[in-house]
């Protein structure tokens, strides 16, 4: 794949030097440039398996940041968030810009997220809000850094983002996002939400359900969606977020309830 790249680089920048009268052969920083571009292009088009084969080939040929950077958004898009994240640190050590370390950085941590690393997405996102937060410092950097420090155990550390997010936050939606993430640092456990309702009615059908399923400690929580009350219907108490997640395969493959998921 890559050797295609290559060729593929190398006539097209060819040809465009035959038709508008360059001199000389295409030297290897035009064959880099042009890659690069060509690998943006793939990622705009959300090719990603195409666009991490044109930026590795820049990675082996050059190794610059700018490389390491686009390569790393390629893996992530694709999913390979081990590698998008091993990407993303070293533009971090390798970059002089300040924005292209914060926005590595981010990536590092978003990868961390995704692959359920919450230890280092917690490390990551602590040293992006301390070091970068003129730079990136969203509101979904603190969702994601607060939800990372419940999966990791760290409930006061959770509790002091999502403080930060409830005094910043600019919607109605990311209040309730803080609120809910603080009821679960008091409650100090993850649950199985397996339905959330308008009507309570439909919940408590739901708590019967579950209770004949023999989830006894079934029961119905009243949380806020756009500023109106629902109905969620939550089984268990876990203190860490994998055996919620064990819970959760029983949930959905014995009891055949798909929706179900962990919170937080």
């Amino acid at each position: 794949m890559v050797r295609k790249v290559f060729i593929s680089v190398f006539i097209s920048v060819f040809i465009f030097c035959f038709l508008f009268g360059c001199n000389s052969v295409p030297t290897t920083s035009d064959r880099i440039a042009g890659s690069i571009e060509e690998g943006k292009i793939a990622f705009l088009r959300g090719e990603y398996e195409k666009s991490s084969a044109i930026f590795r080939y820049a990675v082996e040929t050059e190794g610059s940041a700018t490389a390491h950077y686009w390569l790393a958004r390629s893996l992530l898009a694709e999913g390979k968030y081990q590698d998008a994240r091993k990407e993303f640190l070293a533009v971090v050590e390798s970059s002089d810009d300040s924005y292209i370390k914060a926005q590595a950085l981010r990536g590092a941590a978003d990868s961390a997220y995704f692959d359920g690393d919450y230890e280092s997405a917690v490390e990551h996102y602590r040293e992006l809000v301390q070091r970068y937060s003129d730079k990136v410092y969203s509101e979904e950097v603190l969702i994601r850094w607060g939800k990372s420090c419940q999966r990791a155990g760290l409930w006061d550390d959770a509790a002091s983002v999502f403080k930060k997010l409830r005094q910043r936050a600019p919607t109605a939606n990311e209040i309730e996002i803080a609120e809910e993430g603080l009821k679960f640092c008091s409650l100090r456990c993850f649950v199985i939400q397996v339905g959330v309702f308008e009507n309570k009615f439909s919940a408590e059908e739901v708590l019967e359900r579950m209770k004949k399923l023999g989830y006894n400690d079934a029961r119905i929580e009243e949380l806020r969606r756009g500023g109106e009350p629902v109905f969620a219907v939550w089984v268990g108490r876990f203190e860490t977020y994998r055996s919620a997640c064990v819970a959760l395969s029983r949930v959905r493959g014995v009891h055949q309830v798909e929706d179900a998921i962990v919170k937080p």
